[in-house]
C-alpha cells in the first residue's frame, strides 16, 4: 500500500495555491471591468454633457447675430461653456477642448478629450489610466416656424400668419396669434 493515495496521483500539495492565484487574476479582472469601466463610462458621460452644452452655446450665436459675424462669437461661446465645467471634480482645461465652426453650414462641433483618468483595480493588471473623449455638434437651422436651437426639434405643422406685425415669427406683446384667424394660415406639407 502506498499510504492512502490512489495509483498515479502523486503529490498534490500547492495545487490549491495555483488555483487561487488563477482565480484571483480572474476576479481582479472582473473587478476592473465592473468598477473601472463603469467609472470610465461615467466620466465619458460628463464629457459628453460638456460637449453638448458647448456646441449648443456656440450654435446659438447663429440665432442671435448675422451669419457673417457669428463665427468668432460661436467659437468664443463654445469655449466659454466648455471651460465652465468639471470632469470628476477637475475643471476642464482649454487644451482639452477643440472647437470647429463651419459657417457655411451654421454648424459648431466640440470635442472634449481628457487623457490619464486614473483606474483602481485595472492598475493591478497594468492599466494605470484610461483616456476619455466626447464629440457633439449643433446646427442652427429653421425647424418649422420655431426660432430656437435644440438638439432635436419637431417642426410645426402649421404656418401661423396671424398678426405678426414685425414678421419675425415670434409672438410679441400686442400681437394676436390664433390658428385659423387669418386666410393665410395653412397646414404645411412635409
Amino acid at each position: 500500500m502506498s499510504g492512502g493515495r490512489g495509483p498515479g496521483l502523486g503529490d498534490r500539495r500547492g495545487a490549491t495555491l495555483v488555483m487561487v492565484a488563477l482565480s484571483l487574476v480572474v476576479i481582479l479582472g472582473m473587478g476592473a471591468l465592473a468598477v473601472d469601466l463603469s467609472a470610465a463610462f461615467a466620466w465619458r458621460t460628463e464629457a459628453q454633457k460638456i460637449a453638448d452644452s458647448a456646441a449648443l452655446a456656440g450654435g446659438s450665436a447663429y440665432m442671435d447675430i448675422p451669419d457673417d459675424l457669428a463665427e468668432p462669437v460661436a467659437r468664443e461661446r463654445a469655449y466659454e461653456y466648455a471651460l465652465r465645467h468639471t470632469i470628476k471634480g477637475v475643471p476642464v482645461d482649454s487644451s482639452e477642448v477643440t472647437v470647429q465652426v463651419i459657417p457655411a453650414e451654421r454648424k459648431v462641433r466640440v470635442w472634449i478629450d481628457r487623457d490619464g483618468m486614473p483606474t483602481w483595480f485595472a492598475r493591478i493588471l497594468g492599466v494605470g489610466s484610461v483616456d476619455i473623449g466626447a464629440m457633439a455638434a449643433a446646427v442652427a437651422d429653421e425647424a418649422g416656424a420655431a426660432r430656437c436651437l435644440k438638439p432635436l426639434a419637431l417642426p410645426d405643422m402649421w404656418y401661423d400668419a396671424d398678426q405678426d406685425d414685425d414678421g419675425d415669427r415670434v409672438w410679441d406683446a400686442g400681437e394676436e396669434w390664433e390658428f385659423g384667424s387669418d386666410p393665410a394660415d395653412r397646414y404645411q406639407r412635409w
